[in-house]
């Protein structure tokens, strides 16, 4: 989009919207900066090789037209605590978005694309929440490990779900050097 309009963007993502950042910097100049908090790649290979894998009981469960069963398993697949998450108000929300699942997979199941990351030549920031699942660390140390110009961050206290004061000043400091 930064190319069809022209000028120049600085980025952020979160969760496979930090993939996604991460992709667009990689195919263009006109990405200055990117941030990416908690880029959700897997580090253990596909999570849907075996017919029992998270990714085929997503698959399954969105054939049989069952948003629920798909977002639940999704998000057990990443240690989230799902029947606290499925309490809140939100909730139905979320399950409507199930569809796109088989999308954030596709994007992130085969690991960090190291040969796509090493095109970016913007300055990366990869942010991990000190209270986060342990993959979170795991993805943001293998993705960085790929980008040239790349550094991470751990915000403590934070999770995937993190605050927004505690993010803003980090984004504004990377993006804008205030």
């Amino acid at each position: 989009m930064v190319d069809a309009v022209g000028g120049r963007a600085m980025l952020y993502g979160h969760s496979s919207g930090a993939a996604l950042a991460l992709a667009a910097a990689a195919g263009t100049t006109a990405i200055t900066r990117v941030v990416g908090y908690e880029p959700p790649y897997s580090t253990e290979g596909p999570r849907g090789a075996e017919s029992g894998g998270m990714t085929q009981t997503v698959l399954r469960a969105l054939a049989a037209a069952d948003r629920d069963a798909a977002a639940r398993a999704f998000l057990a697949g990443t240690g989230a605590d799902v029947d606290a998450m499925a309490g809140q108000p939100w909730w139905p929300g979320l399950v409507a978005l199930a569809n796109t699942l088989p999308y954030d997979l596709a994007l992130t199941d085969d690991g960090p694309p190291s040969a796509t990351l090493a095109r970016i030549e913007a300055p990366v920031l990869l942010l991990v929440g000190g209270d986060s699942a342990p993959w979170a660390r795991d993805a943001a140390a293998e993705a960085a490990r790929s980008i040239p110009q790349v550094s991470t961050r751990v915000l403590p206290g934070q999770t995937h779900n993190v605050a927004d004061n505690a993010l803003s000043p980090v984004l504004l400091e990377f993006l804008l050097g205030a």
